[in-house]
């Protein structure tokens, strides 16, 4: 919107008119995904949204709601960008449309009123990759009636952890 405001100076220079004009906020981005409520897996997720006639640049807030942590992302020229996470942590995010990709990320350049609503998203927990492996029968073949032992070693790939265990057959 604009507005005008013309003051009259009796003095000596006559008319004074000072004009000034407003410029409304850029609108808010519209969130794309990950859809809100979202269960995803691995250790980076691609928050998207719409673009916005005007937009310089875009505002990224991302919060581990497990920590409560802030995440430091510069501004985003695109309309997208890749994040790590963590597995097992929730998340909310939201995008905020700026003006120039110069102008800092702060409320001038980026106004609350050019922020989209939250969205929030959750990272499973990391599966164990368990193996077995060394699996020995001892006696190697039985006949009916008798136990064989079978003793085997479980070990968690992406940890390395292992156990070695045995089980008695009938």
């Amino acid at each position: 919107y604009t507005w005008w405001n013309v003051n009259w100076n009796s003095g000596v220079d006559g008319w004074v008119a000072s004009i000034g004009l407003v410029l409304a906020p850029l609108a808010a981005p519209s969130l794309s995904s990950p859809t809100n409520g979202a269960t995803l897996s691995g250790t980076s997720v691609t928050l998207s949204w719409s673009a916005v006639s005007g937009a310089g640049a875009y505002s990224v807030g991302l919060r581990d709601q497990t920590t409560n942590t802030l995440a430091n992302i510069p501004l985003i020229t695109g309309t997208s960008t890749t994040v790590n996470v963590v597995a097992g942590h929730s998340y909310t995010w939201d995008v905020a449309s700026c003006s120039t990709s110069g102008g800092g990320d702060n409320t001038t350049n980026c106004p609350s009123a050019s922020r989209s609503s939250n969205r929030g998203f959750s990272v499973g927990a990391a599966k164990p990759d368990l193996i077995i492996e060394n699996v020995i029968f001892s006696p190697a073949s039985v006949s009916a009636g008798s136990t064989s032992t079978v003793s085997f070693r479980v070990r968690n790939i992406g940890t390395g952890a292992a156990i070695s265990t045995e089980a008695r057959l009938r």
